[in-house]
């Protein structure tokens, strides 16, 4: 019985599964004293390498699985030659363990001979399985070329999926073992122990003296180099020099040189991901490669072909080479020749054997013309060679169809990129002759730096049939593999599959570049791994997929983490995936949107700068005009007061009525800017309708020109009461209304408000202003509610504004939830500008709470004037009563304002005024108990402003009402002033009866508003 009968152990056999018994069959095969140095471990590595090394990540073929190496077409492959015998050193392990398919025994093997041999413990999976037949196999061509460069070497592995540093680790086992002439054309050994794992390689690489050498046999180029310590010549091919001249290669190999352990780890990495190589495994570890069938364990007594040298022992083989075409002449039964005869037979030149040869062949000149055409194309193309030669390629080719000149796209750039790699490249279904797909294989011939030509050789390209819903598609792929192939592509998204329960299933390299972690470091794990702790406690992964399974999908974004713990801004969509009708799992893609995030956030904190800054100016600004006009209006109304001649009154009206232009102006700019920033605010107050209607028309009808009459019209079906915001309501109507006055010189104004409509919870109020005015153009139209629009006609002067009021106007309306317009008046020249907006009802018992109130006309109008004068007249009234005995300290540090102010008590009968100039000075006034009744204080003032002087009084035992006098009049003033202690608030330019009745309200019954506000301050 000889060694490769049966293992040396007495093994029984195993259960299925126990694959630590096959472990210890395999080392027990490894002595072999017949064999290369005595070891079947190197040969048994490179087995497990080359059968993995066939994948290709373009096409998902080849890889580990299948063990295609049990038929002629991968297992034929020069570069596999001498593999047979390890094949034969593991039938015996095979037999004893039938249940282990050879895909699983060949990779084991391979990882246990390099632990066996001193090197790292690789990590290894089962599952794979076994082809029954050898229609799956890869083309050849796969596995490195030994006497190629580095081009050469990163054109295969990079094919395969790996980069410098892996290939270079790999390339750190490949020099176990050694060469035969007979095998390969290469002649002797690497290291001095060749069944040594170790780093041994690198180090001899570097420190060695090799020289370039021939050998005999063969008539290889390899490099030699004699070692001085035991006088053995060690070789190397020109694949391992290439590690040494390529920059980036060269500093792993000094890398590994110098750290043996670190070598090892890249190279248990690397060789782990080869085994890896085309397999696809679900959360638990188990394959799920479709293509591929169980049961093939024995599929090797099938084999239709299994070179003799395998059993005999050693190789017969030598191979052709002819356009990347291999024919093995140990294959052939020839006749014997006389030696004599021989000499004399007919030699076939190079172009007879291109003419001839049965391959469909061409050969291109370096100007793209056509120069040789095989007789195989010739036929499958049903061509004639005259068609054909001396022509340009791509006009014999593509000058047909717009179908064709459509596929010379892909073909011109693999001839490129061929040309630029100086290596074989493919273009898959690149023309189409016979109604067949025919693949391009482009491979560019130099000598030296000089193109000689390109032979193309041409093969069927296998076509897949898909039919969806009745639609038939035809690809050089599967369906599967195509969809699987772009989505790994895919560089700027993360696409990924989870099992139903959030379990990572797939990855693609958008996903590996996007969130750090490789393929089998995530598989597995749930997705909640990318998420902040925050989300993870709110449990919003989990949310999220049962979202996506309620309504189909779900979309979000949010920072999510990457494996070095950096956060980055993602759009994550998340789609549930069915099949048959079942929930099978989710499709997730991801976007990285960092760039965009960080580009919203610098915006929003300039918007945020530019808003704050903003409302810091309309603030200073605001106080700075307001205070000097509260002077010239105050100055104005008291001098208006005094006994004052005709031509007096009327020049004090001239400056009032001026004033209060300018004060409308600064209003205006205040209101759009509040509108534009969004911190307008919008109250829900009870509303009636026809008081706000007939105030505003009251107030505007002594503007009203001479010869031009004013109607109100108010609809009987109004509701007496509603809930809105009447001042809002009452800028609105005053803006159109007063532009209506302003424009029309004759003729009439009409205010028409009726309710359109209503529905359970509200009303849909509108109001029209109809003018016999000037009109305005259809161009101007379209300008109306624009800021800043003045518009201009030869028959009219420039009108006083800003030009604010109708987008004011607008805006309100708007953030009111109803609409406005324009329309020319039908009826003669003129305009109709109307808004309608919904109010809403009021419950039964707030209707009961109200003041019922007769409907108002125009006719009304004087009376209710009348009315209104005689309130303020009662008010006046009570407020002379009680003025003479009330003492009131004023906070005030402009003069001219002291003086206003001063002259306003006095007028209201007050006598016992105390003004200071700073806050300070009116903390200091207080310190007699009961020393006043009433602090009019104002904000802005040196030494201690408003604010802090009302702090500490309210801090002392002292309790008195405290008026602020502000100009400043922004949204959130008066809040504030509320908020820092003190207890009404006057705007300026101060209204001479807002203060009468603010100091008739805190003076009339002070011990109940004192009560209530000592109960708020505690």
């Amino acid at each position: 019985m000889t060694s490769v009968d049966k293992p040396r152990s007495e093994s029984q056999v195993s259960r299925p599964g126990d694959f630590e018994a096959v472990r210890k069959s395999i080392i027990d095969l490894l002595r072999q004293p017949d064999y290369d140095d005595g070891s079947a471990g190197p040969v048994l590595v490179r087995l497990a390498w080359h059968s993995s090394g066939t994948y290709d990540v373009a096409t998902d073929t080849g890889g580990s699985n299948g063990a295609g190496m049990r038929y002629e077409a991968e297992g034929g492959d020069p570069a596999n030659a001498g593999l047979q015998n390890a094949r034969l050193f593991l039938e015996p392990v095979k037999r004893l363990h039938s249940w282990i398919t050879y895909s699983d025994l060949w990779t084991l093997a391979g990882v246990t001979a390099i632990q066996a041999m001193g090197g790292p413990d690789v990590d290894w999976l089962p599952g794979r399985t076994d082809f029954v037949d050898d229609s799956k196999l890869p083309p050849r061509g796969r596995l490195p070329d030994a006497a190629q460069g580095a081009d050469h070497i990163r054109t295969i592995f990079y094919r395969m999926g790996f980069n410098d540093r892996e290939i270079v680790a790999l390339s750190g086992a490949h020099n176990l073992g050694r060469c035969h002439t007979e095998n390969s054309g290469f002649e002797g050994k690497w290291v001095n122990n060749p069944i040594r794992f170790s780093n041994q390689y690198f180090r001899l690489l570097l420190s060695e003296k090799w020289t370039e050498k021939t050998v005999p046999e063969s008539g290889v180029t390899q490099f030699s180099s004699v070692d001085p310590d035991t006088d053995e010549e060690l070789m190397m091919l020109p694949t391992d020099m290439a590690l040494t001249t390529d920059p980036e290669f060269s500093k792993y190999v000094r890398l590994y040189a110098e750290d043996k352990e670190v070598f090892f780890n890249d190279f248990k990495a690397a060789f782990a991901k080869l085994l890896e190589l085309g397999i696809a495994r679900d959360a638990e570890g188990n394959i799920t490669n479709s293509d591929n069938e169980k049961g093939g364990v024995w599929a090797s007594r099938q084999d239709k072909w299994l070179p003799s040298y395998a059993r005999q022992g050693k190789a017969l083989m030598r191979c052709i080479n002819t356009s990347h075409t291999w024919m093995y002449t140990n294959q052939l039964r020839m006749r014997p020749m006389d030696p004599a005869k021989e000499l004399d037979a007919y030699v076939p030149t190079m172009n007879d054997i291109l003419d001839f040869l049965p391959v469909p062949t061409l050969v291109v000149s370096p100007s793209y013309r056509i120069q040789r055409a095989s007789a195989g194309l010739l036929e499958a193309w049903s061509r004639r060679r005259e068609e054909l030669i001396d022509q340009d390629l791509f006009t014999a080719l593509y000058d047909g169809s717009p179908t064709e000149r459509f596929d010379r796209i892909p073909f011109v750039y693999a001839i490129e990129t061929a040309l630029e790699a100086r290596a074989l490249r493919l273009c898959h279904a690149a023309y189409i002759a016979n109604d067949i797909s025919w693949t391009a294989r482009i491979a560019p011939v130099h000598k030296d730096d000089e193109l000689l030509c390109l032979v193309i050789e041409w093969e069927k390209a296998e076509l897949h049939t898909t039919t969806v819903d009745g639609e038939i598609t035809q690809s050089w792929l599967p369906i599967d593999d195509a969809f699987r192939i772009l989505v790994q592509a895919v560089k700027d998204y993360a696409i990924f599959l989870l099992d139903t329960r959030g379990n990572v299933m797939t990855w693609n390299t958008g996903a590996e570049l996007n969130k750090g972690y490789k393929k089998e470091e995530i598989i597995g794990k749930h997705f909640s791994t990318f998420y902040g702790e925050e989300d993870i406690q709110s449990r919003k992964p989990e949310r999220e997929l049962e979202i996506c399974l309620r309504e189909g999908r779900v979309e979000d974004e949010g920072w999510r983490y990457r494996k070095d713990g950096s956060r980055f801004w993602a759009n994550v969509v998340i789609t549930a995936i069915y099949k048959n009708d079942v929930h099978v799992g989710f499709g997730k893609v991801t976007r990285n949107l960092t760039e965009r995030k960080e580009a919203e956030l610098r915006l929003t904190a300039a918007y945020e700068e530019s808003t704050k800054l903003k409302n810091d100016f309309l603030a200073n600004i605001s106080h700075e005009i307001r205070t000097p006009m509260h002077g010239v209006l105050s100055a104005c109304s008291l001098l208006l007061d005094s006994r004052l001649t005709e031509e007096q009154r009327e020049t004090a009206n001239m400056i009032q009525e001026s004033g209060q232009l300018l004060l409308r102006i600064i209003n205006d700019i205040l209101d759009y800017s509040k509108i534009a920033a969004g911190t307008f605010p919008i109250k829900n107050e009870r509303l009636d309708i026809a008081n706000v209607i007939t105030s505003v028309v009251r107030r505007v009808q002594i503007t009203v020109q001479p010869g031009v009459s004013l109607k109100l019209n108010l609809s009987p079906n109004l509701p007496k009461w509603a809930e809105g915001d009447p001042l809002r309501y009452r800028q609105i109507f005053e803006n159109i209304l007063s532009n209506a006055v302003k424009f029309t010189e004759k003729g009439y104004i009409s205010v028409n408000v009726s309710m359109l409509g209503e529905d359970k919870t509200s009303h849909t109020i509108q109001t029209e202003v109809w003018d016999t005015g000037h009109g305005v153009t259809e161009v101007d139209a379209q300008e109306l509610f624009k800021p800043f629009t003045q518009l201009d006609t030869p028959y009219q002067k420039r009108r006083p504004g800003t030009g604010l009021g109708l987008s004011i106007a607008k805006s309100l309306v708007e953030l009111l939830g109803g609409n406005i317009g324009y329309k020319p008046n039908p009826e003669r020249q003129g305009s109709i500008f109307w808004f309608s907006f919904k109010l809403k009802k009021l419950s039964s018992l707030r209707q009961a709470e109200t003041i019922t109130a007769p409907p108002r006309t125009s006719s009304e109008l004087p009376q209710q004037q009348v009315q209104e004068g005689g309130d303020l007249a009662t008010q006046l009234e009570q407020l002379l009563k009680i003025s003479p005995t009330k003492r009131i300290l004023a906070a005030e540090d402009n003069i001219i304002n002291q003086k206003v102010l001063v002259g306003m008590l006095h007028g209201f009968g007050f006598k016992d005024i105390t003004v200071v100039s700073d806050g300070a000075q009116a903390v200091s006034s207080l310190s007699a108990a009961n020393a006043f009744d009433l602090i009019l204080m104002d904000i802005s003032m040196p030494v201690m402003n408003g604010y802090e002087a009302t702090l500490c009084i309210r801090h002392s035992s002292i309790r008195i009402p405290i008026i602020a006098m502000t100009a400043y009049a922004l949204k959130g003033d008066m809040e504030l002033c509320l908020e820092k202690g003190m207890d009404d608030y006057i705007p300026k330019p101060m209204d001479r009866q807002v203060l009468m009745k603010k100091l008739l309200k805190w003076l009339q019954s002070p011990g109940d508003l004192m009560t209530d506000l000592t109960a708020r301050k505690n």
